[in-house]
This record gives structure tokens, C-alpha cells and sequence, in this order.
């Protein structure tokens, strides 16, 4: 609604000589302009406009209550910076409390017809504003993966309907699902369509992005369109802009600055309308120092740059998430001891390592409560198993989480009680060396020569040298064939083993 309403206005005022449309509100940040090219996100520092004027609308807040026009500049009484860029009449209006609407002229002192015009315009604009504020309020409250200061970001940087963003974060912490957040509050018309940059070598990714001609490659048998012209009118997101090519680098800055580009084998420039929003897990700064990224394309993405905290440094919101995600849980509950550990520990894959962990535990747990040993269980094979066993030893929770301590403890330091038993370790070395689990173990158990537990230790090593849960996993090492797993089954079962 937003975005039709803009082009509207744009179209009526352009036809009445305007040269520049923008919208700022009360701390000067430029949220919106058409026309005249400017520079810059803020009134106070950028220019391509009368940067008097707008600190005058700003300084003369009070006014915006009792009067309709903030500012009305012509002829003598426009500033050097003003009359050097050629304008020749500034109008600024108040939309309200917390925005300014600015329009000018390099053609023409703005007529009593113009006022009416502009003021219409503003009047339209104000009302369309409200609603969309209402709207994105609406969407953002039900986001429950970042903080109230990211939402704040997200519909202040999200109705900037053509200006890029850049996101920042660690993999997992929810880029892409923010960008798409991004591309509903700027209400474009047009579709949202995401390309990751990491995924595909720099030639197929320009042939995604910018499309191609007829013969312009090997292969390339008919014209094909790219990623931009099925992003028009919406929003492409481009994952992982850091490990984007030097030369797909230069092509998307012309594409932002220009809204031109060509597709590949062409000679045909192409306009598109597209917003862009862009995300990395690197360090720009570093890639630019480096030379491995362009610095003006740096500063043209980073205008507006919103970076999402780790999940370790948001512990606060895990409640939220859990809530937000519950549906994974398939009805089940964590236990109070399950959700200690969840709080405490780093989740250094984020947002997408604590869902897949929800996942698992809520189809892998049997009963309605899921409990510490399943949540560990269930992180153990995928972050730092040296971590596992000081959040155990630190939660004081060794009994309840016996087998999962003795995997990573083993991992960790290679030791565990077997080393202990001199017995069961001769044992291990039997079948190391070739033994068979029937020789080594099964007769010397007929014989009564090894107890149950010593025939448990054996096993349980077998397990933890083969860091699984699964016996049959586990048949190779202790030298049992696999047509002889349902034997080896049988015998557990039979003489109560396992």
C-alpha cells in the first residue's frame, strides 16, 4: 500500500516540477527520497539537498503542533549550499510528531496550485503511514528470534522500500528469516527471492543473478532471465555477499547505484527496480583491508546494517524461542533440569542448532517430558564434547547423564572405568588385535571366568571407541560379522546384557 501510494505521489509531483521527494523524521534519518540523486542517510550530514532547510524543520520542532508548513523557501531566502545545487524553492511539511516531508524545485518557485498539490500529497502520505505503522507492529510482535531494539531497526529500516540493508551475524542466528520479515513491512509488490553467494562459483552465480543470453556460454541454449528480473518490484536477498567474486562485486554495485545492468552474452542494458537486502558472516571491514571486497560497495550496503546477536549473548530470549518453536516439540515438555542446560549452554550453531535440537528430542523422546539426558544427547555429536562434560561435571549431573559422561569423557581424555579393570582392558586388547567377540568374551562369559557388568564394560567401550549408540555400528570393531548382529542381539537379550 505503501510503496503504490509513493509511486502515485512521485508520478503527481514530477509532473508538476518537483525535483526531489524525501521523507526524514525528528532525528534526521532520511527515510525515503525520488529524484535528484543525494548522498548520505541523514540531513544533517548528507547533501544533493538544502541541508538549512532540514536542520531548520528539526530545530523548530514545536512548531509542527500548531502549524502546517515547517518551512517555505524561495528566491533570497535559500542558503548558498541551496542556490549551488540549482534549487530554486524548498517546501517542508510536517507529517507528524516524528516525520518531516520535503519537496523542491530546481525548475521553478513552487505556485499556489503546487501547495495544494504537495500538501494533498502529504496529507495522503500521513494517513498511509499510520496504517503501515499499525501493520508492521502487527507482524513484528509475533517475530520471536530477536530483541525489541532489532524489531525497532527492522520497521524503521524496512520501509525504506528501495535503500539496501545489510545484515550481520554468525550462521544460524536467522538472516534469512529477518530478511524476509524485511521485504513484508516494505509492502513492495513484487516477489522475494534469496541466492546464496557461498554456494555456486562466481560464473553460475552471475548467470543466476544477472540471466543470460542465447549462446552465450556453452550449454546456454535459450535466453533466460536471472534472479533481478524475477525479484521486480520485490526483494532479492543475496546470502553471504562476502564470498562474492571482485567482478559480481562491481555488477551489483552498478545494479544499486544505477538500477541497470545486462545480462550475460548481452549488449542491452536492462532497468530494474529491485530492493536488496545482503547478509554475512564475515568481517567486511577485513575483506576490505585485504582488498577482497570494494570499499564503495562496502559503504553503499552498509548504510543501513543491522547485526544479530549470537544466541549466547541473548540467552533472555531462549523462553521465547522455545514458545515460538513448541510445534517441533510435538507436545512434550522440557523438564525444569533440561531447560537449565538449554540457558547454559553457548548453542554456537544458534538459533537453527536450538530448533534442530527441538526436532530431535520432540520425535525421539518417549513420554510427554523431555528430560537433560535427551537434550545432551542430542547436541553431543554436533558442538565440542569437552564442553559437554564441563556443563555436566559443573550441573553436577553424572548420575542422570551416565552414558552420555562416559562418551565424552572418553573422547575428551580416553579414559573411562574399563582402563580401570584389568580384566575387561586384556580383554579389549584381545579383540584389537583380532579376536573375535565370540573367543574373546562369549566363551570365557559361558565359563563364568567374566561377569555380566565386565561383559557390559566390553561393550560399552565398543560403543564409546566407535563414538555411537548403535550396536550394530559397533559389530566391526569387536570383530562380529553383520549377518551375525541379530546373534549378538540375542545374546544380549538372552543373558540380560543390555
Amino acid at each position: 500500500m505503501l510503496e503504490k501510494l509513493r509511486e502515485s505521489i512521485e508520478k503527481r509531483l514530477m509532473e508538476k516540477g518537483v525535483s526531489l521527494i524525501m521523507l526524514f523524521d525528528g532525528n534526521g534519518h532520511i527515510k525515503w527520497h525520488s529524484g535528484r540523486k543525494i548522498r548520505g542517510n541523514g540531513v544533517r550530514k548528507g547533501n544533493g539537498f538544502s541541508k538549512t532547510a532540514c536542520v531548520k524543520a528539526l530545530d523548530n520542532k514545536a512548531m509542527v503542533e500548531f502549524k502546517d508548513d515547517v518551512i517555505k523557501l524561495s528566491g533570497d531566502g535559500l542558503s548558498e549550499t541551496a542556490i549551488s545545487i540549482k534549487i530554486k524553492s524548498i517546501i517542508i511539511l510536517p507529517i507528524d510528531k516524528g516525520n518531516y516531508f520535503y519537496v523542491d524545485s530546481a525548475k521553478k518557485e513552487f505556485s499556489r496550485e503546487d501547495m495544494i498539490s504537495i500538501r494533498e500529497s502529504c496529507y495522503y502520505l500521513k494517513e498511509c503511514i499510520r496504517e503501515s505503522e499499525k501493520y508492521y507492529e502487527e507482524i513484528l510482535s509475533e517475530i520471536k528470534i530477536i530483541d525489541d531494539i532489532s524489531k525497532k531497526k527492522i520497521l524503521r529500516y524496512g520501509a525504506e522500500a528501495k535503500t539496501p540493508i545489510l545484515l550481520t551475524g554468525e550462521t544460524g542466528v536467522g538472516k534469512g528469516y529477518i530478511s524476509k520479515i524485511i521485504h513484508e513491512v516494505s509492502q513492495r509488490g513484487g516477489k522475494y527471492v534469496n541466492i546464496n553467494a557461498a554456494a555456486m562459483p562466481e560464473t553460475l552465480l552471475e548467470s543466476e543473478l544477472f540471466g543470460y543470453k542465447k549462446g552465450a556460454f556453452t550449454g546456454a541454449k535459450v535466453d533466460k532471465a536471472g534472479l533481478i528480473e524475477e525479484a521486480e518490484g520485490g526483494t532479492l536477498f543475496l546470502d553471504e555477499i562476502g564470498d562474492m567474486g571482485f567482478d559480481s562485486q562491481t555488477k551489483i554495485l552498478k545494479v544499486i547505484e544505477e538500477g541497470k545492468y545486462m545480462r550475460l552474452g548481452d549488449s542491452k542494458e536492462r532497468s530494474c527496480d529491485v530492493r536488496f537486502v545482503f547478509s554475512t558472516n564475515r568481517d567486511l571491514i577485513k575483506l576490505v583491508e585485504e582488498k577482497r571486497f570494494r570499499k564503495d560497495l562496502y559503504y553503499r550496503i552498509s548504510e543501513f546494517w543491522i547485526d544479530i546477536p549470537p544466541l549466547r549473548k541473548r540467552r533472555d530470549m531462549i523462553d521465547k524461542l522455545i514458545e515460538g518453536y513448541e510445534e517441533l516439540l510435538n507436545g512434550k515438555r522440557f523438564t525444569k533440569k533440561a531447560m537449565e542446560f538449554i540457558k547454559i549452554y553457548d548453542w554456537r550453531g544458534n538459533i537453527r542448532e536450538l530448533k534442530s535440537m527441538m526436532k530431535r528430542v520432540g520425535v525421539m523422546t518417549e513420554g510427554d517430558k523431555i528430560g537433560i539426558k535427551e537434550v545432551i544427547e542430542s547436541v553431543e555429536n554436533h558442538l565440542n564434547k569437552e564442553e559437554i562434560r564441563e556443563l555436566i561435571e559443573r550441573m553436577g549431573l553424572k548420575d542422570n547423564c551416565c552414558d552420555v559422561y562416559e562418551r565424552v569423557k572418553f573422547t575428551v581424555t580416553g579414559e573411562n572405568k574399563t582402563n580401570k579393570n584389568p580384566k575387561v582392558k586384556a580383554i579389549i586388547d584381545e579383540i584389537e588385535k583380532g579376536k573375535s567377540f565370540w573367543e574373546a568374551v562369549k566363551k570365557p562369559f559361558m565359563r563364568r571366568e567374566l561377569n555380566r557388568e565386565e561383559v557390559k564394560e566390553v561393550i560399552d567401550f565398543a560403543l564409546l571407541k566407535t563414538d555411537t549408540k548403535r550396536y550394530k555400528e559397533c559389530l566391526q570393531y569387536l570383530n562380529i560379522s553383520n549377518d551375525e548382529h541379530k546373534k549378538f542381539l540375542d545374546f544380549l537379550k538372552d543373558y540380560r546384557i543390555k
